[in-house]
């Protein structure tokens, strides 16, 4: 009879993506532009609940929820808003309609810091949550785990 080892169940889901525009740092020499980004998140468990880590629907409805979010925004970093003033966001030589911007809760708005954004929004729903990958494209992205 064969013996089963212990061991962790992973699964891998990639979201829709979103297509937002974005700059580093608004005070630096790079202008505003846009990726087509794609987001992949990674759940793991020692265990299975009803043969699943977790539902694959679950996870990428959570997913998209944010992507939707996000999707054909201005992603900005706390640190480059200036000042708002009548609906728009004062970013460097810019001003963004706050409606049509995300600012996020981090310095600025890099791969690296939307990475981090995406897992402390899942981290509640997505039990064994490991990592949250975003790519602005292909072989150009960030990871974030804790």
């Amino acid at each position: 009879m064969a013996t089963i080892k212990e061991g962790k169940h992973t699964i891998i889901v990639l979201g829709k993506g979103f297509s937002a525009a974005h700059s580093d740092a608004f005070d630096s020499d790079e202008p505003l532009h846009g990726h087509n980004y794609s987001v992949e998140v990674e759940v793991e468990s020692d265990e299975l609940k009803d043969g699943m880590v977790m539902d694959f629907r679950a996870l990428k409805k959570l997913m998209n929820s944010i992507c939707k979010e996000l999707d054909h925004k201005t992603i900005i970093g706390k640190r480059d808003v200036s000042r708002e003033e009548n609906g728009l966001l004062f970013c460097g030589e810019y001003r963004i309609p706050k409606k049509h911007a995300v600012v996020l809760p981090y310095d600025r708005a890099t791969c690296e810091r939307l990475s981090e954004y995406f897992f402390s929004r899942l981290e509640k729903e997505a039990k064994g949550l490991v990592s949250v990958r975003v790519d602005e494209y292909e072989g150009a992205g960030a990871r974030f785990s804790r």
